[in-house]
């Protein structure tokens, strides 16, 4: 507490203001190693770029737009292949942000897999027939023929069972508790769609190949053992790359690619849009499980024990009172007389002595609050009361809340008297976050006349006081 004392030696006196009583109503990244059964990448890395950590936090944006992003390789010491489901990213919200995290519309990254063409159902009896074609012993003596084409579009079709790095967009399936990207979907089309192609230019290959026989009966037999494969091959292609024209055989392919598929690795972000909780007055460090599983059906419970946590470290709220005072006001020394009033100002050296009151509200909440100040009781000297009026004279406030309505005492005077409390400032119906800052240009102890004075040491005691809710009239 800030205390206001008097003092009196030898007839002449001596008033230090020596306390005041201040009282207040109112991307990280992360590297884990797998650890539930239906996670299939290891060595995960997820992180976010919300430009928050344990010493900066979120303060006081009531928005941000937030990207998590997975990145890991696959997982050696399961056969992800025995896995019933499908492949997706998942990002699970915390508990305390349901509602609170809005995905976008699209994710997008990077991912490599890895498969064999021959487990796909729908493609194992056209890849038997083309590899019994290039398997039959061609003696060039016998026939005239020239596989060169068909071979370079076969080992291009082969290549897709290592694909390379695929950059891809996808949609997000969000809901108010986590947001879902089905790699599995977006795998499918990227393969069906090289795969199409490619057995198109096998198909266009295959139908180009032309048998010539040199050497009769001998190249006549050979010639037809060709001709059969080559027809084989064009007559199960031609009706494969037909039937992808309905949407329904397509997606069929599209499953089976992906279901077969194995991922070497993933890049994959999130973008998300989180709004800051409201009312919290304890720091608050937020986990967001970020990744990759293979399942039939998605289980956030078992996902919340995912060690791929990546953290939102948000501040608590403000609503908080600060103040910058000088320990002691001196009012300075005075000869004694109990006739005339007397006005004493606080000086610091030969300028008045100011102080300041700052208010500071990031509450994400209409701002309704009074400042407010009270001196409890007379000035005191051992029973012994002064009837001093302690007045305060006031600089115009600054303010950074940018609606609401702020109401001042007029002309910017506040005249104390013992046990009455006194309005400083108020500010209603603000939605803005803001800091109000208020300065004490000057300190005046008033003595009425005809007062009288005893020897001694005076005091009384300040009380600020910041109420939630506005004082009324």
């Amino acid at each position: 507490m800030k205390k206001s004392r008097v003092f009196w030696y030898q007839k002449l006196i001596v008033l230090f203001l020596v306390s005041i009583i201040l009282n207040l109503v109112c991307p990280i990244q992360i590297i884990h190693a797998a650890v539930l059964d239906t996670e299939i990448l290891t060595n995960v890395t997820t992180e976010n770029n919300s430009q928050t950590t344990p010493e900066q936090r979120w303060q006081v944006e009531e928005q941000r737009q937030v990207d998590f992003t997975i990145e890991g390789s696959q997982r050696l010491d399961i056969d992800v292949k025995v896995l019933a489901g499908r492949k997706r990213a998942v990002l699970v919200y915390p508990s305390e942000l349901i509602g609170k995290v809005q995905a976008s519309t699209e994710a997008r990254g990077e991912i490599a897999a890895l498969l064999k063409l021959t487990d796909v159902a729908m493609l194992s009896e056209v890849l038997k027939a083309i590899e019994a074609l290039l398997n039959i012993e061609i003696d060039l003596g016998l026939v005239r023929v020239d596989l060169t084409d068909f071979r370079q579009q076969v080992q291009l079709l082969k290549q897709i069972e290592n694909l390379g790095t695929q950059s891809f967009t996808a949609p997000i399936e969000a809901t108010d508790t986590h947001a879902i990207v089905d790699i599995d979907n977006t795998l499918g089309i990227l393969l069906s769609d090289l795969t199409t192609n490619r057995l198109m230019n096998v198909l266009r290959a295959a139908k180009a190949i032309k048998v010539e026989v040199r050497v009769p009966i001998v190249g006549d037999l050979l010639a037809t053992t060709l001709k059969t494969a080559i027809k084989l091959v064009i007559d199960l292609l031609d009706p494969l790359l037909a039937s992808l024209t309905d949407p329904g055989k397509l997606g069929q392919l599209q499953a089976q690619l992906a279901d077969a598929a194995v991922l070497g690795s993933a890049d994959i972000t999130i973008p998300t849009t989180i709004n800051r909780p409201v009312g919290m007055t304890e720091e608050l460090d937020s986990p967001f499980v970020a990744t990759v599983t293979k399942e039939a059906v998605v289980n956030l419970d078992l996902l919340t024990q995912s060690s791929n946590k990546s953290f939102v470290y948000f501040a608590p709220e403000i609503f908080e009172l600060s103040t910058d005072f000088p320990d002691n006001l001196d009012f300075g020394t005075h000869p004694v007389q109990m006739i005339e009033e007397e006005n004493w100002s606080a000086l610091t050296g030969e300028n008045y002595t100011t102080g300041q009151l700052i208010v500071t509200d990031t509450r994400l909440l209409e701002k309704n609050w009074q400042l407010s100040v009270t001196q409890e009781g007379d000035w005191v000297n051992l029973g012994k009361t002064l009837p001093g009026e302690l007045q305060l004279t006031l600089d115009p406030p600054k303010s950074t809340f940018i609606d609401g309505i702020l109401e001042i005492p007029q002309n910017n005077q506040i005249h104390l008297q013992a046990n009455q409390s006194q309005p400083i400032a108020s500010l209603t119906n603000a939605q803005s976050m803001g800091e109000l800052t208020i300065e004490v240009a000057h300190f005046n102890l008033y003595i009425p006349e005809n007062t009288k004075k005893y020897t001694g040491a005076y005091q009384t005691t300040l009380v600020w006081k910041l109420s939630d809710v506005p004082i009324g009239p």
